[in-house]
């Protein structure tokens, strides 16, 4: 295994168990008004919704809540990490094959990365929104950080998981 691979399989060990952790912590965010949790509160996009939602969580809910956002603080470095090291070793398998395919995904693997600042400026947000209350402001913020974030956490695992089959279907044709 490359170092590449190596570094891949430990941060996506991390990241699991971290994710893990967040799953469990956001379990008891699930309101009507926040079905998604954590999700929902990220994706919450207005003053309203945002103070709805942390008006429907107790104040043991709060703290979870304030939990969730400090875990995730670690889980920010990690994940982008590992989805950018996954696009990078499936697209260099595709460097001498498909030029194009591989030059787009290592720019996607340079991109990727941006989740850690996407990630920080929402949760900062968020965390404004807990500790002082919602502004329209910070709950658009929070929002716009999050729909980039996960646009480019799809396009990730999307490209990774894309360029994986079509490598298995080229290997299984030969």
């Amino acid at each position: 295994m490359t170092r590449r691979g190596l570094a891949f399989a430990g941060v996506t060990a991390v990241t699991l168990a971290v994710w893990l952790l967040l799953s469990v912590a956001n379990a008891p965010l699930r309101t009507a008004a926040a079905p998604l949790g954590i999700i929902s509160f990220e994706l919450a996009g207005s003053a309203a919704r945002a103070a709805e939602m942390v008006a429907s969580w107790g104040p043991r809910q709060r703290e979870a809540a304030s939990f969730t956002l400090g875990l995730d603080f670690l889980f920010l470095f990690l994940y982008p990490i590992a989805i950018s090291l996954a696009v990078r070793i499936t697209a260099d398998r595709m460097a001498g094959t498909r030029p194009a395919w591989f030059r787009l995904g290592r720019s996607l693997s340079l991109m990727v990365p941006a989740c850690i600042a996407l990630d920080a400026i929402e949760n900062v947000a968020l965390w404004r929104i807990l500790q002082l209350g919602a502004t329209e402001g910070t709950a658009v913020l929070a929002a716009g950080a999050a729909i980039v974030k996960f646009g480019l956490v799809a396009a990730g695992i999307g490209y990774a998981t894309l360029t994986w089959l079509i490598g298995r279907s080229a290997t299984s044709e030969v």
